[in-house]
């Protein structure tokens, strides 16, 4: 995989990695029992795939695997869970990035995969990290997604807060008062922002992503909203961090993030990032409902939608079976 594309692919990821943990409200859509089984065969994603090479008809598997797409894993921590999960994808021929947010609730079960199957909530995709590591995330979100990722990049709330000062805060329009406190969290968690047109530093952007419900009940977001929340800010980052000096910033950023990328890779090539335009980065959200499965609340996928949706990043002329 050229490292030239790679190294210029994370110098704009560490600026977007900054979501806080995901959470659902209450739910009072029906129980029911649902068996996660993944629509792509492992041999997809081998050196086995039959389709790999020429092919005057090539399945959407073969335009996948060569559309000379760079994937990325992002993540974002707390604790042994992964509150944000964003599949990152690069086309180096468009200079165009498309994120796709999956819910840390999304519901992932693989026979096999699992020790403990009977425990419901180690079938959220967000409890695999703890327990498989990094690469047990990628495996899941390969699953959902269809396609290889090539890197990945994980942060903390401690790594946002310093991302974020060191763009010297983001400004944004916070639509109403955000107060919320709760002291059961561990160091205990207020949020306080007053409505209106602002710059967020570091601490603060960190309570916005964080943000859910108003202690006194007037206002209550649920996953979806969330995101878009969350989205939004995202956009803010992006066009920051994309008229900023980046090779200026590069080492303290890099002090921030886990990634398999080196720090000499991402000096090197970070000027790079400056002057992407801001029309070329998309954002979206993997399709599904929220459901309860054995007494557990789930974001559960649509997976043909979500083949839909893959396919029309990669513009495959397909129609989904």
């Amino acid at each position: 995989m050229n490292r030239f594309i790679k190294t210029f692919i994370i110098s704009l990821i560490i600026f977007l990695a900054f979501a806080g943990n995901i959470v659902y409200n209450q739910y009072d859509i029906y129980v029911k029992s649902y068996e996660f089984t993944p629509i792509y065969s492992d041999q997809w994603l081998s050196e086995e795939n039959p389709n790999r090479g020429e092919d005057k008809n090539p399945s959407p598997e073969t335009l996948i695997e060569n559309s000379g797409r760079i994937n990325f894993l992002l993540a974002g921590l707390e604790g042994p869970r992964t509150d944000t999960i964003i599949f990152i994808s690069f086309d180096p021929r468009k200079n165009q990035l498309d994120l796709v947010s999956i819910p840390r609730d999304t519901y992932y079960y693989k026979k096999g995969f699992w020790e403990d199957f009977d425990y419901y909530p180690n079938h959220k995709i967000n409890a695999l990290y703890g327990n498989k590591g990094i690469e047990g995330l990628e495996q899941a979100v390969q699953d959902i997604i269809g396609a290889e990722i090539d890197n990945y990049a994980t942060i903390t709330y401690s790594g946002v807060r310093g991302i974020i000062d060191s763009l010297g805060g983001i400004e944004i329009n916070v639509p109403f008062d955000m107060y919320y406190v709760d002291r059961w969290d561990d160091p205990p968690l207020v949020i306080d922002i007053k409505a209106g047109q602002q710059v967020l530093n570091g601490e603060k952007s960190v309570e916005f992503l964080r943000f859910r419900q108003n202690s006194d009940g007037s206002v209550k977001y649920g996953d979806i909203q969330r995101i878009g929340m969350q989205q939004k800010f995202m956009k803010e980052v992006a066009k920051k961090a994309l008229s900023f000096k980046l090779p200026l910033i590069v080492d303290d950023v890099f002090r921030h993030v886990r990634t398999d990328t080196t720090l000499g890779e991402l000096s090197k090539y970070a000027n790079l990032a400056v002057g992407i335009n801001l029309e070329n980065i998309n954002f979206y959200t993997i399709p599904g409902d929220d459901e309860f499965i054995q007494g557990t609340s789930f974001y559960v996928a649509d997976y043909k939608k979500t083949r839909e949706l893959i396919f029309e990043i990669y513009e495959i002329p397909y129609d989904v079976e």
